[in-house]
């Protein structure tokens, strides 16, 4: 995505066309992706406020895994999972203690029955060792090895087909930009100021103007691609689940 690229744009630029679509050869695409194109076009141009660069028919859910910049806040989930658990445990310690000293005091009055408490105070130590040091890790670490694909989704019921995408959108099978961002994007792509991919050399483009980046959700197209020549050929890790749970 680099000179090739640029006379598109300027092929584009040429016919006055209000949007460019930029369709890489190695995807197919759903049955509705024109139609769901447009009303996900009309949708961003009608929140108005922030201006936006583009507007991604795919996505690599590849790269929504878990990310490195992100450890610190797993960390605080983490740590605050551990703090409900704790607070739980010390709330039920709490009653524990007020249900065993009623249970004293009402078989003082007469009544002749004195209900033991659940679970001596050695037995509920060990059980809020376990939970503490073994079930709650064991659940955590489960949830990590599933995936974030899995059980944090960007959007599980995306109402209005289409999402803001700030960060690791990925990648440039399918683009549409509106007509008033193609001359910047036809001398970035002409004089890109680093010798990196196309896409990264946007996204960088577009940080630095503040402009907003939107996704369609799910995916109106699919790589089907199963070499990169980017970095050699290499097999592709470039692929959208959730195209392929579309009816």
């Amino acid at each position: 995505m680099r000179l090739d690229h640029s006379v598109l744009v300027e092929r584009c630029r040429s016919r006055g066309s209000r949007y460019f679509a930029l369709v890489e050869d190695d995807v197919v695409a759903s049955r509705d992706w024109f139609d769901r194109t447009r009303r996900a076009l009309e949708y961003v141009e009608r929140r108005g406020g922030r201006d936006w660069v583009y507007l991604r028919l795919f996505y690599s859910e590849f790269f929504m895994g878990w990310n490195n910049e992100e450890v610190l806040d797993y960390m605080q989930a983490i740590f605050l999972v551990y703090v409900v658990v704790l607070l739980g445990f010390v709330e039920l310690r709490r009653r524990h203690k007020l249900g065993g000293s009623s249970s004293s005091s009402g078989g003082s009055g007469g009544s002749g029955k004195i209900s033991a408490p659940l679970l001596s105070g050695p037995a509920f130590t060990y059980l809020a060792a376990l939970a503490l040091g073994l079930w709650t890790p064991a659940l955590i670490a489960l949830y990590f090895l599933a995936g974030r694909v899995t059980m944090h989704r960007l959007s599980p019921f995306p109402l209005a087909g289409v999402r803001e995408m700030p960060r690791y959108g990925c990648c440039a099978q399918g683009l549409v930009f509106p007509r008033r961002h193609l001359a910047g994007l036809q001398r970035l792509l002409r004089d890109p100021p680093y010798d990196f991919a196309g896409d990264m050399i946007l996204e960088g483009w577009a940080g630095d103007r503040g402009l907003a980046k939107w996704a369609l959700d799910p995916s109106v197209l699919q790589h089907v691609g199963m070499t990169e020549s980017s970095d050699g050929p290499r097999l592709a890790e470039v692929w959208n689940f959730s195209f392929e749970r579309q009816g």
